[in-house]
């Protein structure tokens, strides 16, 4: 499934500038970045440092999880198209977004939230330093309906593999996305589903998680697994074989009792400490209470997957 359709867009990428004032910085930097945005705010300026660490910080969180000025190159697809979407915005003020939910968690310290640029119509500043996601439409195919959305954080995250999903500096975003999709109105006889795929397997680059269904054959299969004993209750026991078999691809299934605990923190420290950013995860609700965590990756999985569409149904 295609997670969104954006527009081929041809950006320059920002110049170099050798700043002597803050003044010179904006000029600067809105020459540098078209007509469609006002020119940056002070913590998306390198190296000012204006309005100090506990604010700006320094611009990224490093390569796995990306920075706030990433830009996708000119003439390719625009695998940003998420995060440009989500940067600026606020609860008051949620663009293209369904909604915007502000929680009283911190920001990261190395990453935090920067005042919005101002994209007309004017958008007071926020300056917030607590962590935010959006809740958007989906893309196709799927169409628009409420089993076809994302969950996106507002702060650069990359994806899977950026380190401080699972370090307890972020929101607990499954357990998050599970509630949101729990809400949403769906067929009798089906279940919420949400799942991320792997980094290979996604086509954005900014940490967006599914917000769906499972498909009618995924708990018929999960049922059978649990009466052949392939479902692990113990989180030490996630990676070992035997492994479950869902829809013709290859799983780890384990079953959980609430999502309390991360489980990008689970999986990482059970199944995949040194590839994270190789591994799917979906979530389903368990029929005898609880939840089935349902991993899987390509290399070291024989019949495993990197993609979670195949367990979801976004319609």
């Amino acid at each position: 499934m295609t997670d969104i359709n954006p527009p081929r867009i041809n950006r320059r990428r920002m110049l170099s500038i050798t700043a002597t004032t803050v003044a010179g910085l904006a000029a600067g930097a809105l020459a540098s970045s078209g007509p469609a945005h006002a020119a940056p705010s002070l913590c998306d300026l390198p190296g000012t440092g204006s309005v100090g660490p506990e604010l700006c910080g320094p611009l990224g969180s490093g390569a796995d999880c990306g920075g706030f000025n990433d830009v996708t190159p000119p003439g390719v697809t625009d695998r940003l198209f998420l995060w440009e979407r989500v940067k600026n915005v606020t609860p008051a003020f949620p663009g293209t977004n369904t909604k915007v939910v502000r929680t009283s968690v911190s920001m990261i310290p190395q990453q935090p939230q920067p005042v919005p640029k101002v994209i007309p119509p004017p958008t007071p500043l926020s300056g917030s330093t607590k962590q935010a996601y959006a809740i958007r439409q989906g893309g196709t195919p799927g169409g628009s309906g409420p089993n076809n959305r994302l969950l996106v954080p507002t702060q650069r995250l990359s994806g899977i593999e950026c380190s401080h999903i699972w370090q307890g500096t972020t929101l607990n975003f499954c357990k998050i996305a599970f509630d949101e999709a729990n809400a949403a109105p769906r067929p009798v006889g089906t279940v919420p589903a949400i799942g991320i795929n792997s980094k290979a397997a996604r086509q954005q680059d900014q940490l967006h998680i599914h917000l769906s269904r499972a498909q009618a054959g995924v708990m018929k299969n999960l049922e059978s697994a649990l009466k052949k004993n392939e479902i692990k209750l113990k989180q030490a026991d996630w990676g070992a074989a035997p492994h479950v078999t869902i829809l013709g691809r290859t799983y780890r299934v384990l079953h959980r009792q609430n999502l309390n605990d991360n489980p990008f923190r689970l999986m990482l420290d059970n199944v995949a400490p040194k590839n994270m950013g190789e591994q799917m995860l979906a979530i389903v609700p368990a029929p005898q209470g609880g939840f089935y965590l349902i991993n899987s990756e390509v290399k070291a999985l024989p019949g495993g997957t990197g993609q979670v569409d195949s367990l979801l149904y976004y319609t």
